[in-house]
């Protein structure tokens, strides 16, 4: 078949025609064009079995009707001749030949299952490979993007061969391996128009649930730049950092990926083109519309799961220069690589230099050089998945002059480690070994603390446990993860710290927001920055701060090999740090400039503006370290109304702004002005001037922030610890504490009207709320505030029931009325500066069964029996947020609600549903306002739920203890509880306060003798007693509780004069007269709260 030159010929011809021939010996069938199972210009080997004189389209069908017959070739020959063949002849056996008019072809008797066969394969047309198992080879077809067809070989144990381009059945040929599997991948691109849902397609990975989502603010430009191409998703989203988006978390390489969500909708896909690192799912206009079936702006729960979906109208992964790439530039390539069918990259190199990724933008640079023009780009990826070859396209104007290979590596993102400050489970640090030593795991990290040249280590079982000690840069970043291994790693701590900042340092993840300021002014814009407690400064883009939020603490931070690098934190915990200012990220508005002021910092800004009575607003440029100080522009008529994110307005008289006008109203008045910002999301200001309405926005400014003076919530300096009192007995009923014959239980059987059920079963509707009514006026005043405040508390819990709050059923016999109460002292002790919590204490059902329910129940409350019951808890708490965001004054005094007190024994999967909708119905009307959820009596840091309300973008969310020893006390006589407070209950305080913040919002100096007698006998538990010890204990275990946000105690009066009455242990030296001045620490009993929580 073949032929070659003489030897006398040309060498370079020679050449020629052997290279052409090699390279169809080497390629074989692949150089065959099949139409199906037939072909041109071919031939098979041998294998004859019979002929016949026939035309050439009838030489298949006369094989298929020949017995024995699988393969056949047709030439010219004798008029043409049909060479039927027998045997195991495949496609893969047919050769190339130079004559176009011959024809050969297979037999299909390949025996289909649906899509999918035994014995069978496809030629060429390979698209990536992954060692699975052969049923799961479709699924995993299915699931990679550009994968039409597959085929699966026993081949290194077991290999799926993914396969691109138009295909059916009858492409396939039979194979003489009856073990391998073929099969077709049914399904086409589904696209999408603004507008309308789309169909989800290709998923992978976890499905997470109960991820926060909110809506996107009124800027829509961000991070990503994704290739200007023909997009066939229009669906946009900026991708988060909170904790439940698990490993979906924003990075630079989400950009451009498919996420399926469902927020109770449907499910639909949408396109990453964004990042906000403040939160979790930030839907744009537009998706959240369709997401969220057009609800107003606010917040609600998606689920979330990658998926493999192509958001471009072209197939299979794409790379491409990133925008501002200088192309005539041999020393820097700006590159990225988009539509990698759901994998998340993880690294990239060119000509075996490692690329880092560009800022924000998901690019990876590469720097140095010269970088030849046939480079090469090597991504690695973190799943098993193989992609042997891409190419490269053009994309609008670019050039390409990469040949670019996409590697996957067997790996897993460090980022998917959960650290214990410096250390974790199932991880490694590769390479790097000093020494080992036998130990267990808990003395792995000390060993390496002492052990010269040591930074870092790995402990696992080997050897019965040995602890491999490793020298070098010790980032945690550097950690792999090594799933259901057991073993533990970690880095040592060796950082040289000046106070709370050190060179040489980072800390992981958490990241805020960013500014370029110099190294020594990182630290004061961390500080001047809401929500942020920690930084790092580094020389990226000419100097760098990246403000970090969340829990944390020196402990930390992990060395950098580069000792230009700053960390630090801020040592001032989370709270609100500009009571006077409401400041805006990245905004600013027209006005009249007052001043100006160069090199300051942003407290310096601030404090200028504070101190000139004529500046209203101030913008300062974080770029530029530059302050203007401005007013508005005075207009007689008019009434110009800023937004806070308390949710209240505060009123600036006689002045307005020039254009930045969203919409405007005619005909209305100013309330309802204010209802029309409020409902607009790019609301910030209004302004209403005869009877007309305007709303307006703030101008995009991305190189600062915008501060407004404003009226805002009244809440003590920042670190003030929670020093409150509850205020129990009043609006919901406890027979034991008001049990007197002049109180609402007078003249009534204590074993028929034992709470506050039974108690308006037992005297009709109209004669339990004239009773109530008058309890409610006289138990709770305004005098109670202030001797509250002159006792030194700063605080009040306010218990309210359901029953107060929403429509009651016919067979409920509680009465409505206790909220005008409620309002009124809150707005009395807000105008006091107090903080004030209004807790619902009592759910439909009762969710405890105890009396502080509302309904003594036995054994425990129906609460979580009745879908009916949850529904109408959503609704009692949403009713709560409805009146306070329709007051200006509970907005500003209300600091935050209680989802619900002691949910003791219910259903954890209802009690997530009800957690779920009561913090969305919040949170759509109080973006600011506190949520605090009890711990169910079983402690933070052992909580069953605590993964799903960690929340750490989230820094208003409170985690509620109540820490009793009067019900059960260990046997611990009260010479054993002081020791036993500041110890084994620290811990308990420290720990909790490690998911979140955590405050004891019940506690007293309740002791149960009969208790502690019956666990031991030789308890003594009479004394010392009396008024001092009393005193002690309670100095004692505020000072334990203050090491969290604080305390509650339970309850501020009662009708018995004993211990459960704070005012009554006031009055006579139980407790200290004033909760900020004591003189029983447990440092004075030698209890260090530093060694507490250095053996958690």
């Amino acid at each position: 078949m073949f032929s070659f030159a003489a030897p006398n010929e040309a060498a370079s011809g020679w050449r020629t025609v052997l290279v052409i021939c090699l390279l169809m010996m080497i390629h074989g069938g692949s150089a065959i064009q099949w139409n199906g199972n037939w072909a041109f210009a071919c031939d098979f080997n041998g294998g004859d079995l019979s002929q016949a004189t026939i035309p050439g389209d009838q030489c298949g069908g006369r094989c298929a009707g020949t017995p024995g017959c699988s393969h056949f070739t047709w030439t010219t020959w004798n008029g043409g001749t049909c060479f039927m063949k027998q045997g195991q002849g495949s496609k893969a056996d047919a050769f190339a030949t130079t004559d176009s008019s011959m024809v050969c072809g297979v037999i299909d008797t390949i025996q289909w299952n649906g899509n999918w066969a035994f014995g069978c394969d496809f030629v060429g047309n390979d698209l990536s490979s992954a060692r699975i198992s052969s049923d799961q080879c479709g699924g995993y077809c299915a699931s990679t993007s550009g994968c039409t067809h597959f085929t699966w070989t026993s081949y290194a144990g077991g290999t799926c061969f993914m396969k691109l381009g138009s295909v059916s059945k009858a492409d396939a040929f039979k194979t003489s391996d009856n073990t391998m599997v073929c099969g077709v991948v049914d399904g086409a691109v589904v696209t999408s128009t603004g507008g309308t849902r789309t169909t989800p397609s290709g998923n992978t990975g976890v499905k997470l649930t109960n991820v926060l989502s909110t809506r996107h603010g009124a800027f829509e430009a961000g991070a990503c730049s994704l290739p200007s191409a023909s997009y066939n998703l229009l669906t946009p989203v900026a991708l988060g950092d909170i904790s439940s988006l698990s490993q979906l978390k924003y990075t630079n390489s989400m950009c451009g990926h498919v996420l399926t969500i469902d927020c109770g909708h449907g499910a639909m896909d949408i396109i990453v083109t964004n990042s906000n690192l403040g939160g979790g799912l930030d839907l744009y206009a537009s998706s959240w519309a369709i997401a969220t079936a057009n609800a107003p702006p606010g917040e609600t729960w998606c689920s979330v799961q990658l998926s493999t979906r192509n958001p471009f109208n072209f197939d299979g992964p794409r790379c491409y220069y990133g925008p501002g790439t200088d192309l005539d530039n041999p020393y820097f390539r700006l590159v990225a690589v988009f539509n990698t069918g759901g994998r998340l990259v993880t690294g990239a190199t060119l000509n075996g230099v490692a690329g880092s990724f560009n800022g924000v933008q998901p690019y990876f640079a590469f720097y140095g050089g010269p970088i030849g023009g046939e480079g090469r780009v090597v991504f690695s990826f973190n799943d098993v998945a193989l992609l042997p070859l891409i190419h490269m396209d053009r994309v609008n104007i670019l050039v390409y002059a990469f040949v670019v290979i996409l590697i996957a590596i067997n790996g897993a993102s460090a980022a998917t480690i959960q650290w214990n400050g410096n250390w974790a489970w199932d991880c490694d640090f590769p390479g790097g070994d000093l020494s080992q030593v036998k130990v267990s795991g808990d003395q792995c990290g000390g060993k390496c603390a002492a052990t010269a040249g040591c930074t870092h280590y790995t402990w696992s079982a080997f050897n019965s446990g040995t602890c491999f000690m490793k020298n070098g840069a010790n980032a945690k970043a550097s950690a792999v993860l090594s799933p259901g291994s057991g073993t533990v790693c970690g880095v040592v701590n060796n950082i040289q710290w000046n106070g709370n900042w050190a060179n040489g340092c980072d800390f992981t993840g958490a990241d805020l927001s960013r500014a370029k300021v110099p190294g020594n002014q990182c630290g004061g814009q961390c500080a001047a920055t809401p929500g942020c407690t920690h930084y790092t400064w580094s020389t990226f883009e000419g100097g760098t701060c990246f403000m970090k939020q969340g829990q944390v603490s020196k402990a930390d931070a992990f060395m950098s090999a580069d000792p230009s690098i700053v960390c630090g934190v801020t040592g001032v915990p989370l709270c609100d740090r500009d009571n006077d200012f409401e400041v805006v990220g990245y905004a600013d508005l027209p006005g009249t400039d007052l001043n100006t002021y160069t090199n300051v910092d942003f407290n310096t800004c601030r404090q200028q503006c504070r101190s000139n009575a004529q500046c209203q607003y101030f913008f300062y440029g974080h770029d530029v370290a530059q302050c203007w100080t401005k007013r508005f522009n005075a207009y007689a008529a008019g009434t110009l109304g800023l937004l806070t994110s308390t949710g209240a307005f505060s009123v600036f008289g006689q002045f307005d702004i020039n254009g930045n006008d969203v919409t405007s109203v005619w005909s209305i008045d100013h309330p309802t002005c204010q209802a029309r910002c409020r409902a607009e999301a790019q609301c910030l200001l209004y302004q209403w001037a005869n009877n007309n309405c305007y709303l307006k926005k703030a101008t995009y400014n991305g190189g600062g922030v915008l501060g407004i003076k404003a009226t805002r919530r009244t809440q003590p300096e920042c670190g003030t610890k929670i020093r409150g009192i509850n205020l129990g007995g009043w609006l919901v009923l406890e027979r034991w504490m008001t049990p007197s014959g002049t109180g609402p239980f007078r003249g009534t059987d204590a074993g028929v009207a034992k709470d506050e059920w039974t108690l308006c079963a037992q005297l009709g509707k109209s004669a339990c709320l004239t009773r109530l009514q008058q309890h409610w006026s006289t138990f709770i005043t305004n005098a109670d505030i202030d001797q509250i405040i002159e006792r030194g508390l700063n605080a009040v819990r306010i218990p309210i029931g359901y029953w107060s709050l929403i429509p009651l059923k016919a067979d409920e016999p509680f009465v409505a009325g206790a909220w005008q109460y409620l309002e009124s002292i809150v707005k009395y002790a807000g105008s006091k500066n107090l903080i004030v919590w209004v807790d619902l204490h009592g759910l439909p059902g009762s969710q405890n069964g105890f009396d502080n329910s509302g309904r003594t129940m036995s054994p425990r409350g129906t609460w979580d029996t009745s879908q009916e019951n949850l529904d109408r808890s959503v609704n009692a708490i949403a009713e709560i947020a409805n009146r306070v965001a329709a007051s200006a004054d509970l907005t500003r005094y209300v600091t935050a609600i209680e989802m619900v007190n002691e949910p003791l024994g219910q259903n954890s999967t209802k009690l997530r549903e009800f957690y779920s909708k009561a913090y969305a119905a919040v949170r759509s009307k109080l973006p600011k306002v506190g949520i605090v959820l009890h711990d169910q009596f079983q402690g933070a840091d052992q909580w069953n739920l605590r993964d799903f309300w960690q929340r750490p973008n989230h820094p208003t969310e409170v985690i509620d203890g109540h820490i009793y020893f009067a019900f059960s006390n260990q046997g611990l006589s009260r010479n054993d509880l002081a020791a036993f407070t500041c110890s084994s209950t620290g811990k308990d305080v420290a720990k909790s306060s490690r998911v979140l913040p955590f405050v004891v919002g019940e506690w007293s100096l309740g002791f149960n003798c009969a208790d502690c007698k019956a666990k031991n006998p030789q308890c003594d538990c009479e004394a010392p007693g009396g008024t001092e010890w009393d005193r002690k204990w309670a100095e004692l275990q505020m000072d334990v509780f203050e090491q969290g946000l604080g305390w509650f105690y339970w309850s501020w009066k009662s009708e018995n004069n004993d211990v459960w009455n704070y005012q009554w242990a006031a009055n006579n030296g139980h407790v200290p007269p004033n909760a900020g001045s004591r003189v029983n620490t447990c440092a004075s009993l030698g209890i260090s709260f530093k060694s507490v929580y250095e053996n958690l």
